[in-house]
Parts: structure tokens; sequence; C-alpha cells
């Protein structure tokens, strides 16, 4: 990752599934993605303005600003893998 204070990155697509369907509700967005930050967002996505507007950072012509949600999360809890998740 070329920016400063992001560690990773993942993006999903959404899925179709039987319960989606029971729910009777569907998200707005068919993709997300994800982004690891190990700094204060404020100044991960500071930096990120600041490659924009020098022009080390292109923003992919498929991202449609008008109507893009973006949030930020904490970890509430620990991160559980694999046979922890019964603890």
């Amino acid at each position: 990752m070329a920016t400063p204070g992001m560690v990773s990155a993942q993006r999903y697509t959404l899925r179709d599934t039987e319960m989606s369907r029971m729910v009777g509700t569907q998200p707005t967005h068919r993709y997300l993605l994800v982004y690891e930050m190990d700094d204060d967002p404020d100044v991960v996505m500071g930096k990120v303005r600041e490659a924009v507007e020098a022009g080390a950072i292109q923003m992919h012509e498929s991202l449609d600003l008008g109507s893009v949600l973006m949030s930020f999360w904490s970890p509430h809890g620990p991160k559980l893998h694999g046979p922890t998740l019964d603890a």
C-alpha cells in the first residue's frame, strides 16, 4: 500500500443468498472495500487527499463520488480466528 497508515485492503462483491431474500431488503451498493489503517483515519485520509491533489494517486474512473458511502469503524473486542470462535 502506497499510503502511510494503510495496512491492508480487501474488496467484496455482494452475494445473493437465500437469507438476504428472506429478509426482503437489498443494500443500495453491490461492492464494498475495507481498508485497515494503523493510524488515525483523519490523518490517513488527509495523506490520501494530499496525494490525490499532488497527482501521486489517481482516483479510478469507476469511483462514483456522487454515490459513495464512507464510514470509519473501530474494533469492538478481539479479532477471532477459527477454533477460538467457540471460546
